[in-house]
């Protein structure tokens, strides 16, 4: 109760520094995603796709692994012809889903991370010979991997480039902010922006994450209402702007 009691008053505290209970919250996802989601919650959402991707047209060297891991959506730009493999593990749903369109059904961890792929699904990847479809730069886990697998073979399929380095409407008379940061790498860039103090950022916007490393590194930071959405998925995070409210 006192905990409930605290994040209360840090909102309403929130409201009151930024003169007004009106907030504009900004999501690293595409217009129709923001489109969605504030259709969802009845709230203001603008898009912030932080990102774009490119293909690397990265080749595999062999047709066959004992296991495939696919850390992003993403790889489906790169891929010109999939490899074959008894076992595939994708590092969330919607990636996934993604796989699924070319008839491949894959394994998802209970945290949508690659290292909770790599903890649910040791059995598949010791002693084995894995590959790795990811795009670059390369997740820091594949240290990991590197000590449990027989072989691995890393190819990195796209490259993540930083395309709008601000949503244009940060710059207007947005009363108050709330973030929705739906990758780790939105987090790490975010904190950067931050870091510069440049911006009228404030350490108690609400917050909403998609993963547990995310959560971790936005708490670390500094920031108060942090909220941890049970995925990436869009009904997940519009579940967790709604808790923010209730």
């Amino acid at each position: 109760m006192c905990a409930d009691r605290s994040i209360a008053e840090k909102k309403r505290a929130h409201i009151a520094s930024c003169g007004c209970g009106m907030t504009t919250w900004f999501i690293t996802r595409g217009d129709q995603d923001a489109l969605e989601v504030s259709e969802k919650t009845g709230l203001s959402v603008c898009s912030w796709p932080i990102f774009s991707f490119k293909s690397l047209q990265c080749r595999v060297k062999k047709t066959f692994y004992d296991v495939v891991l696919v850390t992003s959506q993403h790889v489906g730009i790169g891929i010109e012809r999939w490899p074959k493999s008894n076992c595939w593990l994708a590092v969330g749903p919607t990636t996934a889903a993604m796989l699924s369109k070319h008839h491949i059904n894959a394994l998802v961890p209970e945290e949508y991370s690659l290292s909770g792929l790599i903890s649910d699904f040791k059995e598949q990847l010791i002693g084995h010979h894995a590959l790795v479809l990811t795009g670059q730069p390369v997740p820091r886990d594949y240290h990991t991997l590197l000590s449990m697998c027989h072989s691995i073979e890393v190819c990195p399929v796209y490259e993540r480039v930083v395309s709008q380095v601000l949503p244009p409407e940060l710059t207007s008379q947005v009363c108050a902010r709330g973030w929705v940061l739906t990758s780790y790498a939105a987090v790490r860039y975010f904190l950067t922006i931050v870091a510069e103090k440049k911006h009228d950022i404030r350490y108690n916007d609400p917050v909403v994450v998609c993963s547990h490393q995310s959560f971790k590194e936005m708490t670390l930071a500094g920031f108060s209402l942090v909220h941890l959405a049970n995925s990436v998925l869009l009904d997940d995070i519009t579940k967790a702007m709604r808790s923010i409210y209730a």
